[in-house]
């Protein structure tokens, strides 16, 4: 029988990477999701030896409507579905508003809102489909 996989955004280091090793150890093949590909295939490296699990490294910068388009479609495999979406990936700008670079607050909105809204809507629809998975922001 398959594994059920957990597809993690932000696993590259911090809570994701930690959540990541949790989902693995309990059982579940992962998708991992990050803009460090290095540190995404040494952890994949270590999880599957680890834990017999099955990992899949996606390098992405999630602000990157192309590559965001990417993880969406990977959502969508209905050949290896997504069973649990952990949407961690996300950062925060700190000071008064104004004195901050509108680039930076755009890309802060293009990860922590619009690529959660995609992800998450892209993984749910198939989980519906299915009748069964689930989803988190960490």
């Amino acid at each position: 029988m398959a594994r059920p996989i957990a597809l993690v955004t932000g696993a590259s280091s911090g809570i994701g990477e930690q959540l990541a090793r949790e989902l693995a150890a309990r059982g579940r093949d992962l998708v991992l999701v990050a803009r460090d590909q290095a540190r995404l295939e040494t952890l994949a490296k270590e999880l599957e030896q680890a834990h017999d699990a099955t990992v899949q490294v996606l390098p992405a910068d999630l602000t990157d409507p192309a590559q965001l388009a990417t993880v969406e479609g990977r959502c969508h495999d209905t050949a290896a579905p997504i069973d649990v979406m952990v949407n961690n990936a996300g950062f925060g700008s700190f000071g008064a508003f104004h004195t901050l670079d509108i680039e930076g607050e755009n890309r802060e909105i293009q990860l922590n809102v619009v690529a959660l809204v995609r992800l998450t809507h892209a993984a749910a629809t198939e989980m519906v489909r299915r009748g069964r998975g689930g989803t988190a922001r960490s």
